[in-house]
């Protein structure tokens, strides 16, 4: 199969989840023996630039068996070639939405003042949305959200990690000693997005500085939190190579949501930081958005928190410490979960299967 990638969205000098979603997808469909092309200025990694030359793109884009564009809550900018009336010339072509937010992924952002302006980006997403014949959507709420823009043809994948690179015993890094008496616990992620719950790890952290055994680690650019408790060491952004090595140090992974009172199709997130938390064998404390239920469904990976309850952190986390021993089968569930479906080869192998089963119909 050839895809051509429409719009690929990298930060060149770092490591966001969605240049890791990128890579990692386009490098496993590369191992399943399919070919992914993306324009020139934006090939990276396992994408292969097309032509440049006129005549020689056109006709590579007619060969192609699906058009892929990436949709993270805004109406996606499509090239010229996508409008009509050159979009004529490619209607055997399927376009394919890989749908990681619907257009509430802004609400938090938008005043009273912007409600108009609101409204027309959604009127503009409806409309690119007719365009659409399959949506492959990382959780439930997302397809639900595909619905209801009328793209009948939809398909749910969620994300996973890379067993191969993320596990227990990766080389670590220097700046985080071993805590072998007490629990390591970590948050990764963009501290800047309001939906992450960052008060009430702050709210734990203090609640638990008397407890010497447990410290928590930050990987994020610097939060807007200026008073940071003593037991919290903000590591700041790391490569994603590093990473793997780092996690191997912690005990336990968190992932944080606020009540989901901003959406109305459900924290649309399949966060990759937890299921790189699972990789790495660590004791999951999360919130219980989709994904997060998803995954405790298919077993005991950890302990699933009501929103914005810092004192049930807390108090989990003394749980933890205490019986420390007892929580290795969480552990070794988490990363056997990770082996078994939460991967990259899985996800490549459920997106090729539903590009192709449109195609097969379309045919």
């Amino acid at each position: 199969m050839q895809l051509f990638f429409v719009n690929p969205r990298y930060e060149d000098h770092r490591w966001d989840g969605a240049r890791v979603h990128i890579t990692q997808l386009t490098k496993s469909l590369t191992a399943l023996g399919h070919r992914v092309f993306a324009f020139p200025h934006l090939a990276r990694e396992e994408l292969i630039p097309l032509q440049h030359a006129g005549f020689g793109k056109l006709q590579q884009l007619r060969q192609m068996d699906a058009f892929y564009v990436r949709i993270e809550g805004t109406p996606p900018v499509l090239p010229r070639f996508m409008k009509w009336p050159m979009s004529g010339l490619f209607r055997h072509v399927p376009v394919v939405w890989e749908v990681n937010a619907t257009p509430q992924l802004r609400h938090l952002k938008w005043s009273h003042a912007e409600t108009g302006r609101a409204e027309a980006r959604l009127a503009r997403f409806r409309q690119a949305s007719r365009q659409a014949d399959l949506a492959i959507c990382n959780t439930h709420g997302l397809a639900d959200y595909a619905r209801d823009l009328g793209i009948t043809q939809r398909a749910v994948v969620p994300l996973g990690s890379d067993p191969d690179l993320f596990f227990l015993d990766a080389s670590g890094t220097e700046d985080v000693p071993a805590n072998l008496g007490g629990l390591n616990v970590v948050w990764c992620g963009n501290a800047a997005i309001a939906w992450h719950d960052l008060d009430s790890l702050m709210a734990a952290a203090r609640e638990l500085e008397s407890e010497p055994g447990i410290r928590f680690y930050i990987v994020a650019k610097e939060p807007p939190i200026i008073d940071l408790p003593a037991n919290v060491v903000l590591l700041g952004e790391r490569p994603y190579a590093q990473m793997p090595g780092l996690l191997a140090h912690m005990d336990v992974g968190l992932c944080l949501y606020r009540k989901e009172n901003w959406t109305s199709y459900g924290t649309f997130s399949s966060p990759l930081k937890l299921f790189d938390y699972m990789a790495s064998g660590l004791i999951i404390l999360a919130s219980p958005i989709e994904q997060v239920r998803e995954c405790f469904s298919r077993g005991d990976i950890g302990f699933m928190l009501p929103f914005e309850e810092p004192v049930a952190l807390a108090d989990t986390l003394k749980r933890i410490l205490r019986e420390k021993p007892q929580m290795q089968a969480k552990r070794t569930t988490a990363r056997l979960l990770v082996t078994q479906y939460y991967n990259w080869r899985r996800v490549a192998e459920e997106t090729a299967q539903a590009i192709l089963s449109l195609k097969s119909m379309q045919s």
